[in-house]
């Protein structure tokens, strides 16, 4: 498949040459996507998380690991609306999934894939809290009278951010340019490493607030989360674009 797509500029999308100034306007542009459905976005972050704990608390021992997939097929799908948010001007959940017809098999291919960042966790998770984090991490079991503390919990979470971060542009390659999964993502990652120095960006600023949410009762991840996600379909917009321009 090439390189090629067209994409309609509803919401404008900075395109400085500079890295900081790049990831600036990805961050002004997330701001302006953010602005035009905020309720909407907070109650789909909310909704995203409720059904990773649901899953967690009601399936034993294996919970944890099929919340990840949820999360990551259920997250995936929320590039769709936001897309739709971005070129309509409003977030209609039901037509969006309508949408996702044909692209099931792939986007759940991807959830089992990202499932290699909770493996990069659980390592770190073993580095950091000895040999009793499997079992804390994998099947929610406490082995040891001393719970881990906040700062290694949020260690543990901000390490699989530089994986997910190289991944994260294949959901809307799948979902709205129709790429199958292998393809998909390769161009996520070709993509970030084209545009290293920005991304890096992304990641470290999603890592900190990954590293700072258990210390805050996840209240980065709930208030700052619906923006960053309007923050990735800006960037994914514009590198898109930049790819197109040089095919």
């Amino acid at each position: 498949m090439t390189d090629t797509i067209t994409i309609p500029a509803a919401v404008a999308i900075d395109t400085p040459a500079h890295p900081a100034a790049r990831f600036a306007g990805w961050l002004r542009s997330g701001w302006q996507l953010f602005r035009r459905a905020p309720s909407r976005l907070f109650g789909l972050m909310l909704l995203l998380l409720a059904i990773e704990m649901q899953i967690q608390t009601a399936i034993p021992f294996v919970g944890i690991t099929l919340s990840k997939i949820a999360a990551g097929l259920f997250g995936g799908l929320f590039w769709l609306p936001l897309y739709r948010l971005h070129i309509g001007g409003r977030l209609r959940l039901r037509q969006t999934l309508s949408a996702v017809t044909g692209s099931w098999a792939a986007l759940a291919g991807l959830a089992v894939v990202q499932l290699l960042v909770f493996l990069v966790q659980v390592a770190a998770g073993r580095l950091l809290l000895g040999p009793g984090a499997l079992d804390l991490l994998i099947f929610a079991r406490a082995t040891s009278d001393l719970p881990p503390g906040e700062f290694q919990i949020g260690l543990i979470l901000a390490a699989g951010v530089p994986l997910s971060t190289i991944m994260m542009f294949s959901a809307p390659l799948i979902l709205i340019d129709r790429y199958s999964l292998g393809p998909a993502l390769l161009t996520s990652i070709r993509l970030c490493l084209r545009n290293a120095a920005p991304m890096v960006l992304v990641a470290m600023m999603m890592m900190l607030v990954f590293f700072i949410s258990p210390s805050a009762y996840l209240l980065p991840t709930l208030l700052l989360g619906p923006w960053l996600l309007c923050v990735g379909l800006a960037a994914y917009i514009d590198l898109r674009r930049q790819a197109s321009h040089k095919a």
